[in-house]
């Protein structure tokens, strides 16, 4: 038996090379398939991890903050019912000291959750409790201060539970310090927490509110006054600050800015609450609302919706304040003229929005015209008298004077012929008693007229120039 050499070729070598480098590339590419397989699988249960996580994470902020606030919830109601709740037990001076330390409890409970277990949310819960609390404190600080001392009248009948009185003055002042020294630090405390830019304004601006509840007055017209100075003077100092800063519209900022406005609530729910609430204090609740709508609508883009809104809503306020300002005019006025004031007001305040109103100008202008022309036609067609008379035409007057500055040729006919209902009402009434057949009268009549005449023509031509002069003026200044 011969042995046999198998002889391969060059070209079975590189044939059976290429196919298992073939074989190679098809295991490769399975396995990277694979891979990327379990790498998408993985990122998926990562994806799906993470998901889970953070939905977790949602809902445990979510019960974190519902329980803060039900905690929140839980010590408001606690300070309302020690105010409310054993009220014949001890001096109500010592239950203001133990409502003091009330609120150096909540400012410590704020200090150590900040500082010593690093729980900051629940710290400012407690800040903003503890600048609540001294709000509390000197509410109950002017009950007592009223109860010895009462400016414009004196108001006798309280329920019992929110009857706060004190033996002597002194005891008062003595607390009152003790209440500064106490609660400044604290809310200057409080203001670095949720606003550390403008702790300062803010501190002020608290204080001073505050103390504006210390003044023994409870008249519907000095509470009406105080308020509006309460609400708006803050409100002036900030409102740059409250479109700008971008600390005051967190949650945490705004909230530090309302806190200035709560003793101003505080009044405004005691006025409804125990006193008799009259047309004076309408008025002004309702030019606090127009003045706080004028101050967030100035600086919105004439084409914002919300601008829209505001003035709409400015325009109604404005009707509200007219009404109750004319109805509380009756005390001093005669009757049917309150009509007049609410025309003037309304005219007013309409104008006011017109000027900022953008597109609406003109329609807001007509709002105010139209009133303050038919609210004083309709004093003459009721009363009659002189005083009517006098009334409507200095509104139209004023008519033409809107209408010449604004242009508007319907205005300017409109104030034109007010004015000569109104002359000609009063020349009628004034001729009617007038005797012609006298020769006095005649007299009078014949030099009046003469005299006008020469008036007229040494100065007619002048005034006339300056007429138009004036008119070219307003014309070349719009454009």
């Amino acid at each position: 038996m011969s042995n046999t050499k198998r002889i391969t070729s060059p070209f079975h070598r590189w044939n059976n090379s290429f196919d298992d480098n073939q074989n190679d590339k098809e295991l490769n590419k399975t396995l990277r398939k694979r891979a990327k397989h379990i790498d998408e699988s993985e990122s998926e249960i990562e994806e799906e991890d993470n998901k889970n996580v953070f939905e977790s994470l949602k809902n445990f902020v979510n019960i974190s903050k519902l329980l803060r606030f039900s905690g929140a919830m839980a010590v408001i109601a606690s300070m309302s019912a020690f105010l409310m709740q054993d009220w014949s037990v001890g001096s109500d001076v010592n239950r203001f000291y133990l409502m003091l330390m009330q609120t150096l409890l909540l400012a410590a409970g704020g200090f150590g959750l900040s500082f010593l277990m690093k729980e900051n949310k629940g710290g400012r819960v407690f800040f903003g409790l503890s600048l609540i609390s001294i709000t509390a404190n000197f509410a109950i600080l002017g009950a007592l201060v009223f109860s010895q001392v009462q400016w414009f009248g004196s108001i006798n009948e309280y329920p019992d539970f929110l009857t706060w009185t004190t033996s002597s003055l002194a005891s008062v002042g003595v607390a009152g310090v003790s209440a500064l020294i106490v609660m400044v630090p604290i809310a200057w405390f409080s203001y670095m927490v949720f606003s550390r830019n403008f702790a300062k304004h803010l501190l002020v601006l608290f204080v001073i509110s505050n103390l504006l509840l210390l003044i023994p007055v409870r008249t519907s017209l000095m509470v009406g006054l105080i308020v509006l100075a309460a609400v708006m003077v803050p409100l002036w100092i900030l409102r740059k600050r409250l479109f700008s800063e971008t600390s005051l519209k967190t949650p945490e900022g705004m909230f530090a800015v309302a806190t200035v406005f709560i003793p101003a609530l505080i009044m405004l729910v005691r006025s409804f609450w125990l006193y008799q609430v009259d047309e004076i204090l309408l008025v002004m609740l309702g030019a606090i609302v127009f003045l706080m709508m004028r101050i967030f609508s100035t600086p919105l883009d004439e084409s914002s919706i919300l601008k829209q809104i505001l003035n709409w809503a400015s325009i109604a306020t404005a009707g509200f304040v007219a009404f109750n300002a004319g109805i509380s005019s009756l005390a001093i006025i005669p009757i049917n003229y309150e009509f007049s004031v609410m025309g003037v007001v309304f005219a007013l305040l309409a104008l006011d929005v017109a000027k900022r109103a953008g597109s609406l100008h003109s329609l807001f202008s007509a709002f105010a015209v139209f009133a303050l022309l038919m609210t004083n036609f309709l004093v003459l067609l009721i009363n009659g008298g002189a005083a009517a008379a006098v009334l409507l035409l200095v509104a139209g007057i004023a008519v033409v004077v809107i209408g010449q500055a604004e242009r508007s040729r319907l205005t300017l006919i409109s104030g034109l012929v007010a004015t000569f209902i109104a002359f000609a009402h009063q020349m009628y009434n004034t001729l009617i008693h007038i005797d012609f057949t006298n020769w006095a009268t005649l007299a009078v009549i014949g030099v009046s007229a003469i005299i006008f005449a020469s008036l007229l023509e040494r100065h007619g031509v002048v005034l006339k120039h300056k007429w138009e002069r004036w008119s070219q003026f307003k014309t070349t200044k719009e454009v």
